[in-house]
């Protein structure tokens, strides 16, 4: 049996049993005294926890979930974020996990959200349950050297002001509108903290303090800002690296006078490490095109809860036309059907189910990533289970490539 934690002695059991999978040290009493604030509203609890219960009445498995809102395809759209999944060791390759997910997804489907997202400890075992990559979180990294032809003339100021705060939320908000899984930002996101900064030291920075600068163009318009930590190097605490947070423009040109701005703190610096769109490459820019290191550090999986609901909040070309796609999916088979969707002006004017022929067919994993922009049609082709019947020439104009926004 699945079903949502709401009493004391469960939610503490399944923050037991979480640690206990993951291999986490755990501190009853803290872990207690947290819960005790949440449900007395003293602190927030935004997350919600479900365990899974054998014959016997004892929980062998929880799922940690919270709700998120992400912009797809210019919609702020709500989005269930599956936190953690954890079984207990001994109680695995019994199919928990399997049970627990549908659950969990059903009740997403139901609350409207428009996908499930996780972090996975494996792509192949969350494929199973119709997960898919939509997002890698890519670092660049180059010497500061690499800078040297950039110059910056704008004026950039550091964010000392609580009432600055809006600049950056309204310069965030607009960055994010065409970028899909870009996250909306919550209240709780713009706390202004003083001391210089603009986010609070924590375990994700090593406790760093994270400074973040405007920059205004010479008719006092805010075009961006950006946010960095500096990290200690090997040369002893005056030289080191600069890790690039946050970077948020809203041209390349603004862009280009940041990495200027970046290299006028050249004295402190030997490096600088970037979190970028996917899409930016910084060996395209900089003079020593082999010396740019990019590596993964994580990745994003998706799901879709309701093909329709997808459709329906997909862009499409501004002209009219229709299309039709038989989606399958093994795990949540009531998405398995055939689609006809008739759009104009860039929005999907109807959609129905049906059982003639369709344009093309494919898997629901697949369906996410052509519906979030992950890869295009011709992309799509490569991967089992796709095919393409009829009306290719609109299809390769609705299933393109679309920036992903990291985080």
């Amino acid at each position: 049996m699945v079903r949502k934690l709401e009493k004391m002695d469960e939610l503490l059991e399944s923050g037991r049993i979480v640690a206990t999978a993951f291999l986490h040290d755990w501190n009853e009493k803290e872990a207690k005294e947290k819960l005790e604030s949440q449900l007395k509203g003293e602190m927030p609890r935004v997350e919600e926890a479900w365990g899974l219960f054998n014959e016997a009445g004892k929980m062998t498995g929880s799922i940690i979930t919270m709700p998120k809102k992400h912009i797809f395809n210019g919609h702020a759209v709500s989005v269930g974020d599956i936190h953690m999944v954890a079984s207990l060791p001994e109680e695995r390759g019994n199919g928990n996990v399997t049970v627990m997910l549908r659950e969990v997804l059903l009740d997403f489907k139901k609350k409207g959200y428009a996908y499930a997202t996780l972090i996975p400890f494996s792509f192949a075992f969350y494929r199973r349950y119709g997960f898919d990559l939509a997002q890698r979180n890519m670092k660049q990294r180059a010497a500061i050297e690499q800078l040297r032809n950039f110059r910056c003339d704008m004026n950039v100021r550091m964010l000392e002001l609580e009432d600055e705060v809006a600049i950056i939320r309204k310069l965030y908000d607009a960055f994010i509108q065409d970028k899909n899984l870009a996250v909306v930002k919550n209240e709780d996101d713009w706390i202004y903290r003083g001391n210089g900064e603009y986010g609070k030291p924590d375990w994700r920075n090593g406790n760093k303090h994270q400074y973040t600068y405007i920059f205004r163009d010479e008719c006092s318009n805010d075009r961006g800002y950006m946010k960095f930590i500096f990290r200690t190097g090997e040369k002893g605490p005056f030289i080191g690296e600069m890790d690039v947070q946050e970077i948020i423009y809203d041209n390349p040109k603004v862009f280009c006078q940041m990495l200027g701005f970046i290299y006028g703190m050249r004295a402190k610096l030997s490096h600088v490490n970037f979190d970028l769109l996917e899409e930016i490459d910084l060996a395209l820019l900089l003079p020593e095109c082999d010396d740019v290191e990019r590596r993964l550090e994580g990745h994003f999986m998706a799901r879709v809860l309701d093909v329709e609901k997808i459709l329906s909040l997909m862009q499409y070309p501004v002209c009219e036309g229709k299309f039709s796609i038989r989606v399958i999916d093994d795990y949540l088979t009531e998405n398995t059907g055939s689609y006809y969707v008739k759009f104009a002006n860039g929005k999907a004017v109807s959609i129905e189910r049906g059982d003639s022929e369709t344009d093309m067919t494919v898997t629901v994993d697949t369906f996410m990533q052509l519906a979030i922009g992950r890869c295009d049609l011709y992309a799509a082709l490569f991967r089992k289970g796709t095919s393409v019947a009829a009306n290719r020439d609109i299809l390769e104009r609705i299933f393109i490539r679309r920036a992903i926004c990291i985080g």
